[in-house]
């Protein structure tokens, strides 16, 4: 392995653990943020940083490898999942970001507007690549 695939290699990981120690420490402190005070704030937090946190690890264990095909629609559907968490949240008015609320629906629809249609077009061509290797 050359010097520039071995650099490039280690940074890769090094990314992945620091995005699943982050998405980790944020799934925490949503399972606290649902014990002990707002417990829309840790649902819509738990499945946005739970995907980073699933990735995160998956890019460090293997770094430069493509994702499995079953992780990346798990990640989408689990950003898709916030995404609509804050529309909904928004929706029913529920104040669940304090002064930052305004932003909920359009972060949300930002959110799931890009994640729900990637998450089903993941499904449909992890369909299609299996009826094809029948």
């Amino acid at each position: 392995m050359d010097f520039e695939r071995s650099r490039y290699l280690r940074k890769q990981r090094r990314e992945g653990i620091l995005l699943a120690l982050v998405g980790g420490i944020f799934v925490g402190l949503g399972i606290l943020t649902m014990a002990i005070g707002n417990p829309w704030m840790g649902v819509v937090a738990i499945p946005f940083f739970g995907a980073c946190f699933v990735l995160g690890l998956l890019q460090a264990m293997r770094p430069g490898e493509a994702v499995h095909p079953a992780v990346a629609i798990l990640g989408s559907f689990g950003f898709a999942v916030s995404g609509a968490l804050l529309i909904v949240g928004h929706l029913l008015e529920i104040p669940f970001l304090g002064h930052r609320q305004a932003m909920a629906l359009p972060v949300g629809v930002i959110v799931f507007g890009f994640f729900g249609p990637g998450a089903v077009l993941l499904v449909v061509r992890e369909m299609r690549r299996r009826r094809r290797n029948r």
